[in-house]
């Protein structure tokens, strides 16, 4: 998981296992960090390397945002 965030910015994440060979898939989420809060935004995959990948924290609507944190699901070898 990463760092909370409500900026519209970049964030790099650290695998807790550097893959020898490669990361081939990387699934990403976003969790709300209040309950009762809302949000239109999403992280995407920017770069994913063997030990670490950049995620985008994108925004779909002006307005007030919510704080949140990436989480990920990294596949590989």
């Amino acid at each position: 998981m990463g760092s909370e965030q409500t900026s519209e910015d970049a964030q790099t994440v650290i695998f807790p296992i550097t893959f020898s060979r490669g990361c081939f898939s990387l699934i990403t989420g976003t969790i709300l960090s209040a309950s009762g809060s809302h949000n239109d935004s999403m992280w995407q995959v920017a770069t994913v390397e063997r030990e670490r990948a950049v995620l985008f924290h994108q925004y779909f609507s002006p307005g007030d945002v919510g704080r949140t944190k990436p989480t990920y699901i990294a596949i590989g070898v």
